[in-house]
């Protein structure tokens, strides 16, 4: 027993030691532990995980600060630039990349991925909206001419689909596919 002096009396304390009675525990193999993981979780039930597609935005129209804000709110945005043409784009710590297609060298670049790896969305002026310019990169694009504030949504895969989903044109905008036409005619002409 342990002792020591207070006061000029003498206490003792009983200590007792743990190294005589070590506590039983029970040890698992591998297989215990898999077992127990596994014991709740029935086979048939488990599904693969998803697989996280980014969400490329080629734009033809600057993305002010409320937008960026707006896309911040569900994941992570970045730009593409040079520097990330050697890249794989799904090593990218990013859940929006906006690609800028006034550029030259970053439409060329787009135009080398793999579309079924990504998910696409375009955000253009109101004029270029029945361009023909995004068809030939994927058919079934969603082209918007602001960003969907409206839409009050939650979750992340809510956004991303409000973002890329298609929507149809409506035929009342003739006179805009003609305006279109007319403005795109004479930007070919005038680059002759």
């Amino acid at each position: 027993m342990n002792s020591f002096q207070v006061n000029s009396q003498s206490v003792s304390l009983a200590v007792p030691c743990l190294l005589n009675n070590p506590p039983q525990i029970k040890q698992l193999s591998q297989v215990d532990m898999l077992d127990k993981k596994y014991e709740n979780h029935p086979t048939e039930d488990v599904q693969s995980p998803q697989i996280h597609k980014i969400v490329i935005i080629l734009h033809t129209k600057d993305v002010d600060n409320e937008d960026r804000l707006l896309l911040q709110k569900f994941g992570r945005v970045r730009d593409l630039n040079y520097s990330m043409y050697n890249l794989d784009l799904n090593k990218l710590d990013c859940d929006y990349l906006l690609v800028d297609c006034r550029d030259k060298l970053n439409k060329l670049h787009i135009t080398r991925v793999n579309v079924d790896d990504y998910k696409f969305c375009a955000y253009v002026h109101c004029f270029e909206k029945h361009d023909p310019i995004f068809d030939d990169f994927k058919d079934d694009i969603n082209v918007m001419t602001k960003f969907p504030h409206e839409y009050k949504v939650a979750y992340k895969c809510e956004f991303d689909e409000v973002l890329t989903s298609c929507k149809k044109i409506k035929n009342s905008s003739c006179l805009m596919s003609l305006l279109s036409f007319l403005v795109n005619g004479a930007a070919s002409i005038l680059k002759k």
